[in-house]
């Protein structure tokens, strides 16, 4: 899997900073960014209403219902730990005991309290191309629905609307992220998430600052060695079918792009909305073309430097175009 998020972020890097995602965007105009933008919340909708609706339709909680997922691994762990402590373990092979054990021969009383990650602590990545084409739909994927997130979040933070070649640099910051997550051994790639983007309407701040701070709190708990130690103490066959139940579906690759909500409204969006002539000044008033070809590039407004500058003087090494 390291191998196959490595190949993924030179592939969405690329993409991005040589300037192929900003051609795509350019291409979305206020008419079709309405779907995309509105899938990208709606598709969470059914987790929201299948959990807070019946409270309000029935008079029986369904606590079970809401939280089964959460019950069963709380209830199996926790049987788990007694046949632990029990000695239930103690004459099985070794097999067993490094599966179904709790403490692991001391996994969380053994973990140092500081511990700093390096990369390929894991060992060699190792490449294969099955693995990689479908982490790389997968990166599509999550880079159309990061893109309705930065519109959304622009807006909600009372900015200006995005120009494309930002939308391009987030996406390649976006791959960054994912290269970083292939040398460091992680097993997925990051994505712009479109609940922080909901709580910024609800809370209506803005400001940088709290995502750097936030940022740094996840960096601090991360080389807690005792904090990862007491996630990695769940028994491996628990583990395992949690990945049977969520993540059988990612073995295709036609399943990833068409089960994304924002995907497949932004690609029905975009085909109906280059169907509409642009060269009609009724059509392209309707589309709302004509508004937003002032915020497309970076330099037409002279307010993006003060929403969209990158920190640390890094517009120098990075510039929007």
């Amino acid at each position: 899997m390291q191998g196959a998020l490595i190949i993924t972020s030179c592939f969405q890097m690329l993409i991005s900073f040589l300037g192929l995602w900003r051609n795509v965007v350019r291409f979305l105009t206020p008419l079709s960014m309405v779907p995309l933008i509105t899938f990208t919340g709606l598709g969470f909708c059914y987790l929201g209403f299948s959990m807070y609706l019946p409270h309000y339709v029935k008079t029986k909680r369904r606590i079970c219902d809401r939280f089964s997922v959460l019950f069963s691994i709380s209830c199996v762990w926790a049987y788990a730990q007694i046949l632990t402590s029990s000695g239930a373990y103690n004459k099985a092979s070794f097999d067993t005991q490094a599966s179904c054990r709790t403490d692991h021969a001391g996994l969380i009383s053994g973990a140092p309290w500081i511990h700093i990650p390096y990369p390929f602590q894991w060992g060699r990545p190792t490449f294969n191309a099955g693995e990689a084409f479908a982490v790389m739909v997968a990166s599509i994927v999550a880079s159309i629905e990061s893109t309705s997130t930065f519109l959304a979040t622009a807006r909600y933070g009372s900015a200006t609307p995005v120009p494309a070649s930002i939308l391009s640099r987030g996406v390649g910051w976006l791959g960054f992220g994912t290269l970083l997550s292939g040398v460091f051994g992680s097993v997925t790639g990051p994505t712009a998430s479109v609940e922080n983007a909901g709580l910024l309407a609800l809370t209506r701040i803005g400001s940088r600052r709290v995502i750097q701070i936030s940022a740094g709190f996840m960096i601090f708990f991360s080389i807690i060695g005792k904090f990862g130690a007491f996630f990695a103490s769940i028994p491996l066959p628990i583990v395992a079918a949690l990945y049977c139940f969520f993540f059988g579906y990612f073995n295709d690759i036609v399943t990833v792009i068409f089960t994304s909500h924002a995907t497949v409204a932004a690609l029905v969006a975009m085909l109906l909305d280059c169907t509409l002539s642009r060269e009609d000044d009724v059509a392209r008033k309707d589309s709302g073309s004509q508004w937003w070809e002032k915020f497309i590039f970076y330099n037409a407004d002279v307010r993006s430097d003060d929403f969209y500058k990158l920190p640390c003087k890094l517009n120098k090494l990075f510039p929007p175009l």
